[in-house]
């Protein structure tokens, strides 16, 4: 199944920015990060509708998106819940799920999360499908396995690959050499 989460466009700009080397990592509590316990149920009306974890606040009125947001019980990574976020259209302006955080000037965070996606073939390559702004799509490929060659789809052929160092690299063939390193796809 298919997940495109509107917490997926500000982790995907968190993973493509090069993170610089420190001596220590410093902790930065959130409130709820697995999603447990209550959820809030969004004021009715409007294209963004459900309910989303206790903590977390949706931040995608300011967009002309249709957005759901739901508590998932069935198929959690871990715990009993997970944020279940279904972006149906972005036609304008972004989706994000948010957390103020008291962050110090100059300190660098690094963001780890979970996403699901679909397996797409043999080798154990996944895919998370995007709907960008202005009808663009985009895919965000890996291989938790390691190296591994996947056949692009035949809309991408010809588009961009982001990688975590921000490199873009355009694509000229069908095949794509892939690690456990996430790359973002863009058609042309």
């Amino acid at each position: 199944m298919v997940r495109q989460s509107a917490l997926l466009a500000e982790l995907l700009a968190t993973m493509l920015l090069p993170a610089p080397a420190f001596a220590a990592e410093t902790l930065v509590p959130l409130v709820n990060p697995g999603f447990e316990g209550a959820h809030v149920t969004l004021p009715a009306g409007g294209t963004v509708s459900g309910e989303t974890a206790s903590g977390w606040e949706h931040n995608s009125g300011y967009g002309d998106t249709t957005t759901v947001y739901a508590r998932e019980t069935v198929n959690p990574h871990s715990g009993s819940a997970c944020q279940a976020i279904t972006v149906k259209a972005v036609r304008d302006g972004n989706l994000q799920l948010i957390q103020g955080l008291a962050l110090k000037a100059g300190t660098v965070v690094t963001l780890t999360a979970w996403l699901r996606g679909t397996r797409i073939d043999a080798a154990g390559s996944w895919r998370m499908a995007l709907d960008l702004p202005g009808g663009k799509k985009a895919l965000v490929l890996w291989n938790p396995k390691g190296a591994a060659r996947c056949t692009l789809p035949s809309a991408y052929r010809g588009g961009t690959l982001t990688d975590l160092d921000r490199k873009l690299k355009l694509l000229s063939g069908a095949a794509l050499d892939l690690t456990e390193a996430p790359v973002l796809v863009t058609a042309p």
